[in-house]
């Protein structure tokens, strides 16, 4: 049993550790308070920006020319909540408050069948939220070594924010079908003349698709690159088991230590440099490759390839067939009632072909057929 001696020695060292614990709550109050002060002074200059980009917005809506993340795509099924906290603790309700509001928001777009992404700044706000939404958090940017938060730091988080948005993580699938080949300019005239025949009264149709592997590939490295993120449009898209045989079939055919998940890491840098960045301005299309972009492209190709277990069977080789199988149900669908002189056949598109195509046959051997394309 502890003496009387040993009581009052736990109930000094008790309070000691009391006063310095409001000694810290005082000076994280005083932090806190100068930084709503801060914010508070912003407000006006940040209510006045909002209403500036909702004029944008609104007058840019369906404008084919505007940039996607101004006029946006018309779609929400993608949400992206950016949920920035403390770094640290002793801030009264600060954080909590904050972890309150994200993970009711998240729910409430999860129950209507949303899909929910999140980009976390700030350590508290990550370590509450990974516990719930571990699957859901894209990206976790931290300041914890920066003592005066600025411009810097925002412009940091802006440009992860672009960068998730261009590699299609929300919102939008990015991929391509002009390149700087005889072929790309062929297309482009032949869609010329397609709308020309409809103003004569004569319906025909160009069919733009995404890029497949074929023969002469080997030969124009790096026109396959943007196949590998159809698989992210077939989970985007409502792909079930399917889609999940398929994505194990395309790593079956990968070499030790790799993952899926690393070819589409290799997309999404090549996507977000900033060499590729010009080349997504789809109104100057189609131009002069340049050296780097080449560089870049055929770079990637060659590494993406060195994954495989066999460079002669890809994953792409794979998904090629599933476009072919896709896009010729397609257009043929759509010629019986064509709509116009150009179809864009984008991968949101082909997803969803497939998977309505094969979820509904799951019942008849679904999995031996993902197998013997494999």
């Amino acid at each position: 049993m502890p003496s009387l001696k040993d009581l009052k020695n736990r109930i000094a060292s008790v309070k000691a550790t009391q006063k310095i614990t409001r000694a810290m709550k005082m000076v994280a109050a005083a932090k806190l308070r100068r930084a709503q002060e801060a914010a508070e002074a912003a407000r006006p200059y940040a209510e006045r920006m909002t209403k500036v980009l909702a004029s944008l917005t609104a007058a840019n809506a369906g404008n084919a020319e505007a940039p996607l993340l101004l006029s946006g795509t018309g779609k929400d099924q993608v949400h992206l909540l950016i949920v920035a906290t403390g770094e640290r603790g002793l801030a009264g309700g600060f954080n909590s408050s904050i972890v309150r509001l994200a993970r009711e928001h998240a729910l409430k777009l999860i129950a209507q069948g949303k899909t929910v992404k999140i980009l976390t700044v700030g350590r508290k706000g990550n370590d509450v939220l990974r516990r719930t939404f571990k699957d859901n958090i894209v990206h976790y940017v931290t300041f914890r070594e920066v003592k005066q938060l600025g411009f810097v730091q925002a412009d940091e988080v802006a440009h992860k924010v672009l960068e998730l948005f261009n590699a299609g993580e929300f919102d939008e699938y990015r991929w391509q079908t002009y390149t700087n080949y005889t072929q790309g300019y062929a297309k482009m005239r032949l869609e010329d003349v397609a709308r020309k025949a409809w103003a004569d009264g004569i319906k025909a149709t160009v069919y733009n698709c995404p890029e497949i592997r074929t023969n002469s590939s080997d030969v124009f490295a790096g026109i396959e690159l943007p196949l590998i993120p159809l698989l992210l449009a077939l989970k985007k898209e409502g792909g079930g088991a399917w889609a999940e045989e398929l994505w194990q079939a395309c790593q079956e055919r990968l070499a030790d230590g790799y993952t899926v998940e690393d070819t589409l890491q290799k997309i999404i840098d090549l996507q977000a440099d900033e060499v590729m960045q010009p080349f997504y301005d789809f109104k100057r299309w189609p131009m002069p490759n340049s050296q780097g972009q080449s560089d870049l492209t055929i770079g990637t190709s060659a590494e993406i390839t060195q994954m495989h277990k066999d460079s002669k069977v890809l994953i792409s080789d794979l998904l090629s067939t599933l476009v072919v199988e896709a896009t010729g149900q397609l257009i043929f669908a759509e010629t019986s009632n064509p709509t116009g002189p150009v179809v864009w056949l984008n991968h949101d598109i082909v997803a969803r072909k497939l998977n309505s195509t094969h979820e509904s046959n799951a019942d008849a051997g679904v999995t031996e057929k993902v197998r013997m394309l494999a």
